[in-house]
């Protein structure tokens, strides 16, 4: 997850919730609500890159997490977006 004036990655083996964390950790960013005892100081617009599941799979997950915190899909329009193509994507770059 990228937030404005950082960047931070999650390591851990495959199946242990990484991406569901940062779905929801996206969905409280993305509303301004309160969840799990964080509180984003402010409402923001959030990009979701994953380079382990296709964009139908992300979409299902963000739908899920959505409906499980009580939030209406039409409250995300605008302000959350999935990478379609995580692969194309440049996130850091070092410099020659």
């Amino acid at each position: 997850m990228r937030s404005r004036r950082s960047l931070r990655s999650r390591l851990s083996f495959g199946g242990s919730g990484k991406s569901q964390l940062e779905i929801h950790k996206a969905i409280m960013m993305a509303t301004g609500r309160e969840w799990a005892g964080w509180t984003p100081r402010r409402r923001e617009r959030v990009l979701l890159i994953n380079a382990e599941d296709d964009y139908h799979e992300m979409s299902r997950r963000l739908y899920a997490a959505a409906k499980h915190m009580g939030v209406d899909q039409n409250e995300l329009r605008g302000w959350i977006f999935l990478a379609q193509n995580p692969d194309n994507i440049v996130v850091a770059q070092v410099d020659p």
